[in-house]
């Protein structure tokens, strides 16, 4: 495992280097918790991603989708798809943010 840690490892932290903010390889798609085997060399680049999903909730709460389908008047199939997509990045964030401590409980 370590020899294949070792080759993985850079090719991992160069690849969600060069995404940045953009589209590509996000670190906690690597390393989605904190005991995944990359959780270490992507350490700056998770923590950076927790904190981009924390500026991104919503005023609702939830975490809505960037992208647009077309019509998004109510019961329109676009708006249907934004809202179940909601969901699902919603659900991916609060993992993530509880997974890394990240969730204030107070």
């Amino acid at each position: 495992a370590s020899k294949l840690h070792a080759l993985l490892a850079p090719a991992a932290v160069a690849a969600v280097r060069s995404a940045g903010t953009g589209y590509g390889l996000k670190a906690l798609s690597v390393a989605p918790r904190p005991d995944a085997e990359l959780s270490q060399a992507l350490a700056a680049e998770v923590q950076t991603q927790l904190d981009e999903l924390i500026l991104g909730q919503g005023e609702d709460g939830a975490w809505w989708p960037v992208w647009s389908w077309g019509d998004q008047q109510p019961g329109a199939p676009g708006e249907r798809s934004k809202m179940a997509w909601a969901g699902v990045l919603t659900l991916e964030a609060l993992r993530s943010l509880q997974a890394f401590g990240r969730i204030d409980r107070d």
